[in-house]
């Protein structure tokens, strides 16, 4: 978990980012040139600070493969240190101009990050704040002799939960794009352990649930990509942001479909085919 001290220094660079990206838009010009101007400008900072070694894309295409134009897109990708984040956010600028992009983010953090509110909407992004598996083993332990408290955290995860799903699906159903890592947590393997690897023990539905509310809400939609990105790390980085480490490898594979990230076990199998890309020993903790 990142320290408080960390996190807040995180937050005041990325405000400090977007201020220098941000201008007032102008009465003759319309919001959406400007949050394009804003997301060009955005782009380039980036791509300086968190460049990327190369990016592998199926079949040569030339942008993030999807297929259909009117469609939401989810990305999944492992999640081994907090670098992967802005070379995403960089590379969908570029392919996805028009297209708003949704993270989940830790609740204890969050507030932290909402005083860029302002400046992440005239870029097109949007933060949805959840209480991670991880955080909330921690709080259960910690107020393990609490009933209350434990009623409190449980009631405020299931909160959290039902309007992340659901902010997503209207992210989706605007053809947004949705990035996810399916660990909820930085760690340097694909599955949290190999009974995970196996299939001897479930791995959290993540997809699935997006999938399955996405056709509760919008039942008319027939279409959703699930675009797996699995990312080869450098040879040496750290959690943290990784600045002008230049050989992160990110790849995008042919999507998924919605019908797809329905099946029970589509979750399992969405992250061993990121596995199967990836070094052997980045698939599961030896």
């Amino acid at each position: 978990m990142l320290r408080p001290f960390l996190c807040r220094l995180i937050g005041m660079f990325l405000r400090f980012l977007l201020f220098l990206v941000v201008k007032l838009p102008k009465k003759d010009r319309v919001v959406g040139t400007v949050i394009g101007d804003n997301r060009t400008r955005l782009a380039k900072i980036l791509n300086f600070l968190f460049p990327s070694a190369s990016t592998v894309f199926p079949e040569k295409l030339e942008s993030l493969p999807f297929r259909f134009e009117r469609s939401g897109i989810v990305l999944g990708f492992n999640h081994f240190s907090l670098g992967e984040i802005p070379r995403l956010i960089a590379l969908c600028f570029k392919s996805y101009p028009n297209r708003d992009l949704l993270f989940p983010i830790n609740d204890e953090f969050y507030p932290i990050f909402s005083y860029s509110k302002k400046y992440l909407d005239a870029v097109g992004i949007e933060l949805c704040p959840l209480i991670t598996p991880r955080v909330y083993k921690k709080l259960m332990e910690f107020y393990q002799d609490v009933p209350d408290a434990k009623h409190e955290v449980e009631a405020r995860r299931a909160k959290l939960d039902r309007e992340y799903l659901n902010r997503a699906a209207v992210v989706l159903e605007e053809n947004g794009v949705v990035l996810v890592a399916p660990s909820a947590t930085r760690r340097p393997t694909v599955f949290g352990s190999e009974e995970e690897f196996l299939g001897l023990k479930p791995v959290p539905p993540v997809f699935r649930l997006l999938a399955l509310n996405f056709s509760r809400l919008f039942p008319n939609r027939h279409h959703l990509e699930f675009i797996p990105v699995p990312i080869t790390p450098p040879a040496s980085f750290s959690r943290g942001l990784n600045l002008f480490r230049k050989y992160y490898f990110p790849a995008f594979f042919t999507p998924f479909g919605l019908e797809e990230a329905k099946q029970k076990e589509f979750d399992h199998d969405f992250l061993m085919f990121i596995a199967d890309q990836l070094p052997r020993s980045l698939s599961y903790p030896s």
